[in-house]
């Protein structure tokens, strides 16, 4: 692995180690700053849209989950029918934590792997998401 990688890898782990919660309980309260903020960066201007956009999803990805701050409101805003797959390299276990800690872990599947890898090709990241050569570490 080249060292700019660790040395990012690194710095990610020490974040969330460190600031296990950091702005979760914020970002799971409607209207706070943060809660708007992550609405508004992805193109809503409410929860209703927020929801409505995510109605019919069956599957739904979240790639450098972090703490599970985002993951949370993927879960709390979409069908409870819908899987929902929590990835990133050094903190999906933080989030696992995080969610169950909410009661918002049901239907999420936590992985531990390096997005930027999976994601450089396509049939790689349809086979992790299909089972094919995932390492879950939840349910």
């Amino acid at each position: 692995m080249e060292d700019r990688m660790i040395d990012t890898l690194g710095s990610f782990k020490d974040k969330w180690e460190k600031n296990k919660r950091l702005a979760f309980e914020e970002t799971l309260r409607e209207g706070s700053e943060i809660f708007n903020w992550i609405l508004q960066r992805n193109g809503f201007e409410n929860p209703e849209g927020f929801k409505r956009y995510l109605r019919n999803k069956k599957r739904i990805l979240d790639a450098g989950c972090g703490n599970g701050r985002v993951t949370a409101l993927l879960r709390r805003y979409s069908q409870m029918s819908a899987e929902i797959v929590a990835i990133d390299f050094v903190s999906s276990q933080i989030a696992k934590e995080n969610l169950e800690a909410f009661g918002l872990s049901r239907g999420v599947v936590f992985l531990q792997k390096i997005c930027l890898k999976i994601s450089q090709n396509l049939k790689n990241l349809i086979s992790l998401l299909s089972g094919g050569s995932s390492s879950p570490i939840g349910p």
